[in-house]
């Protein structure tokens, strides 16, 4: 999807307002509750929820918020991953809490068996 009309400095631009306006299409068709969506301007940071109209106005009065690339918040999906450059096979979904505990405290074994638990059923 064409994005190059959110940094267009006059907004008043043909191509800004007809990327507005394929934004609200897409914005509505994904993501909107009862009626609204996040508005996506300078001011409103997607944390206020308008009507298309009202979010129509904030944007070309006050801007779309350039650094608002990847749609997130209105139904598009990121490209990233959290597990950027590994595989299922390298992440391992079982956790050691006693070696996690012995790595950030370097508590002893004996410390387990004081208090009545054995350190192998943690």
């Amino acid at each position: 999807m064409d994005k190059s009309w959110i940094n267009l400095p006059l907004r008043a631009n043909a191509k800004y307002v007809h990327g507005v306006l394929n934004f609200l299409d897409f914005a509505f068709a994904n993501r909107q509750r009862d009626g609204k969506i996040a508005c996506p301007c300078v001011n409103c940071v997607n944390i206020c929820w308008f009507s298309r109209n009202d979010v129509f106005d904030h944007l070309i009065v006050k801007g779309f918020l350039n650094t608002y690339v990847t749609w997130t918040c209105h139904g598009e999906v990121s490209n990233s991953s959290s597990s950027v450059g590994m595989n299922d096979e390298e992440i391992d979904t079982q956790h050691d809490i006693q070696g996690l505990l012995d790595d950030v405290f370097n508590l002893p074994d004996s410390l387990y068996e004081d208090v009545g638990l054995e350190s192998t059923n943690l």
